[in-house]
């Protein structure tokens, strides 16, 4: 028998970056699908992080990078890779990517209080 009780919430994707990032909250006004109402906000997130939490459920995030990114290119298309393949990874040859990325996820790990965090990076050749 398997008890499931791990929500991996796979939160951005190539297409749209849902997520509100208080410190980069233009990734989701330029990248999500819709900027108003279908986004993931702090509140909403610690919410379901305590109420997954009461039903003894860990949640792990997913925020792929650096493949699956073509999204943060909406509003920054100085840290992409410019690659021919529509799903463009971001530029590791980029000082500012890896700022980037460290103050994204310094910002994540105080929502999410699981030790564990999904980097994805399983597309990027």
């Amino acid at each position: 028998m398997n008890k499931l009780n791990v929500l991996h919430w796979h939160m951005t994707d190539s297409p749209s970056w849902p997520y509100q990032s208080d410190r980069y909250p233009e990734l989701s006004d330029k990248g999500a699908y819709r900027p108003t109402g279908m986004v993931y906000t702090a509140a909403n997130i610690r919410k379901i992080v305590q109420e997954a939490y009461y039903r003894g459920i860990r949640v792990i995030p997913e925020f792929d990078l650096p493949g699956h990114s073509h999204s943060i290119g909406h509003s920054h298309p100085e840290w992409m890779a410019h690659c021919p393949d529509w799903n463009e990874p971001i530029d590791p040859t980029k000082d500012e990517v890896y700022e980037f990325i460290e103050n994204l996820y310094q910002e994540l790990f105080t929502l999410f209080p699981s030790d564990m965090v999904h980097l994805g990076g399983d597309e990027v050749p």
